[in-house]
């Protein structure tokens, strides 16, 4: 089960596709479920390695860069 609900992945999906199948939905929350998780992970890293254990904007920023997804 998604935690992110696919309303709103479909509604983005759609503003440069008129038609969106159910199955390129699921597949879009998938990969944006990955991409959160994976920056979780990384800005974790950055964030501990500065000594605090909340997760800020500039260790998602860093963590976008180092995955390459920025």
């Amino acid at each position: 089960m998604s935690v992110i609900p696919n309303a709103p992945v479909k509604r983005l999906l759609k503003e440069n596709n008129p038609r969106v199948s159910d199955d390129a939905v699921d597949e879009a929350v998938k990969v944006l479920e990955r991409v959160t998780r994976d920056l979780g992970i990384e800005g974790g890293k950055l964030a501990k390695h500065a000594g605090r254990k909340t997760l800020k904007r500039s260790d998602v920023e860093l963590a976008e860069d180092k995955l390459g997804i920025g």
